[in-house]
């Protein structure tokens, strides 16, 4: 140990030359990298008041037969947080809303002028085009619009509780205040879409039932199936907040969610000082190594 401490004496100025790198190092790159703000909401399961066969006792099975499902709500919660992992519905939401070029070149956000900064030797702002290489367009792929859209989001579930956080980062905190909630509206459409299609199969296949049988139960069974879907189809296609409701509205962040600079300052500093603090206590056996395969 003396002798180590002997070693950091005799090689100070190294010791604090590499600290002063790492140190410049990170404050360079702590002040370069930009302002992130995180847009947030708390969401909750949309109350379930659409499950036609819930009751249904023994036309429970019947019901499957109609392709009218007893799932939960929790099922559809989880659906919902799925569809972000979708390239299909990710892609179609970045492309409904135009958004690929503020995912993939944007580059910061000017508060003077309220305009995000794009890379321009990818994207003419002035123009909305991809630059081009001779021939070949600069334009990256839908799947890196989909895997970088995937590191902005999060919905977050609280542990014994039905709570949702989800939230979205991004360089403007207009921009992640709107996509987020674009995105909310558009998870729940979605499901939306597919339930009032698979009810209005449902209906469809019930009233064939209907005028196919002659015996009085049999249709009362059929009627009591299809009034259930009615209003499951009622309620479906007025119900905006379909799974995920928001307990509040979506606030623009006021201040940055990252990077936080002064931490980074630190790390890169102790960064710096460890690795001096190794390089010096491998430089004996180094130099004993050196010797030896010298010799």
């Amino acid at each position: 140990m003396i002798e180590f401490i002997k070693d950091v004496i005799r090689f100070r100025w190294q010791v604090v030359m590499l600290v002063v790198f790492f140190s410049i190092g990170s404050f360079i790159f702590a002040f370069i990298t930009p302002n992130e703000f995180r847009a947030e909401v708390m969401l909750v399961p949309a109350s379930d008041d659409s499950q036609s066969s819930r009751g249904l006792g023994q036309l429970g099975g019947l019901a499957s037969l109609a392709g009218i499902s007893a799932d939960s709500g929790n099922t559809k919660v989880g659906l919902a947080k799925e569809l972000l992992n979708d390239w299909y519905f990710v892609d179609s939401f970045i492309n409904e809303n135009s958004i690929k070029a503020d995912i993939l070149a944007a580059q910061g956000w000017d508060t003077a002028t309220d305009e995000l900064l794009y890379d321009n030797d990818l994207y003419d702002s002035n123009t909305k085009s991809w630059k081009t290489d001779g021939d070949k367009s600069l334009e990256p792929t839908d799947w890196s619009a989909f895997k970088k859209f995937r590191t902005m989001v999060v919905f977050e579930e609280r542990k014994d509780s039905p709570v949702i956080m989800a939230t979205l980062s991004y360089y403007s905190p207009d921009i992640a205040a709107i996509w987020l909630n674009s995105l909310i509206a558009a998870i729940n459409k979605k499901i939306q879409n597919i339930d009032v299609e698979e009810t209005q199969l449902s209906i469809k296949y019930l009233e064939g039932k209907i005028e196919q049988t002659d015996l009085v139960e049999l249709k009362d069974v059929f009627y009591e199936l299809m009034q259930q879907q009615i209003k499951t189809l009622m309620l479906a296609e007025i119900r905006k907040e379909y799974v995920l409701k928001k307990v509040g509205p979506i606030k623009t962040p006021e201040s940055k969610f990252k990077p936080k600079r002064m931490v980074v300052v630190i790390l890169g500093t102790i960064l710096g000082l460890l690795l001096a603090l190794m390089v010096i206590a491998t430089k004996p056996m180094l130099v004993d190594l050196r010797q030896k395969l010298s010799t």
